[in-house]
């Protein structure tokens, strides 16, 4: 085979290689311009700012502390949110967690752990209480010590998780734009609270 027909193919093979990554490169940037690209979460919430409303509670150095019947509310105004937040307490009898769909303090659902490792599903409406999961012992739950609790909700659902496992998925739960933070004890000894830290509440980009 002459050199001139091997300087022509290693020619053709060069060229097109250099189409090959012009297109790709083209390409990449029609699909960022259509915002067709993966994008951010687009956060919503990552402090404890001035538009929490707590009730029988304080903050301190970015930390919420709930005393018995403690509930702190904050308007997050989308009804399709990941909400995640650190919980400890200091005693086996508290239930504390998150609050999502709140319309106001006399409506919205919790979902909460108890310090001797139990999970539940409550739903306050017009300021009545219901058990909408009763409560049930769940091995991933940190007896006496920090958990992390998130909720993914999207349409009429949400979908709770006990340190990154699933833990309960529920549907049909009422409308509302505010999240929060609870605790319940049958007792009001104020010696007696539940320690959130870590909150973050976001969206996922469709």
């Amino acid at each position: 085979m002459s050199d001139s027909l091997v300087s022509a193919r290693l020619w053709r093979l060069t060229a097109l290689g250099l189409l090959i990554a012009f297109g790709v490169v083209i390409g990449s940037g029609l699909l960022i311009a259509s915002g067709l690209a993966p994008r951010a979460n687009q956060m919503l919430l990552m402090s404890l700012d001035d538009r929490w409303s707590i009730d029988s509670g304080t903050i301190d150095a970015g930390r919420l502390e709930l005393h018995p019947t403690g509930l702190a509310l904050h308007p997050i105004g989308v009804t399709e949110f990941t909400f995640q937040v650190r919980v400890t307490t200091n005693d086996a009898t508290i239930g504390a967690g998150l609050i999502v769909r709140a319309r106001d303090r006399d409506n919205f659902v919790a979902f909460l752990i108890s310090g001797d490792g139990y999970f539940s599903l409550g739903e306050m409406r017009a300021g009545v209480w219901l058990d909408r999961s009763p409560w049930r012992e769940w091995p991933h739950i940190r007896r006496m010590a920090a958990n992390l609790l998130r909720a993914e909700c999207a349409g009429s659902g949400c979908v709770f998780f006990v340190n990154d496992e699933r833990t309960l998925a529920v549907t049909d739960l009422p409308d509302g734009q505010s999240i929060g933070l609870l605790a319940r004890t049958a007792t009001m000894d104020r010696s007696f609270s539940a320690v959130f830290d870590q909150i973050a509440v976001w969206q996922v980009p469709r």
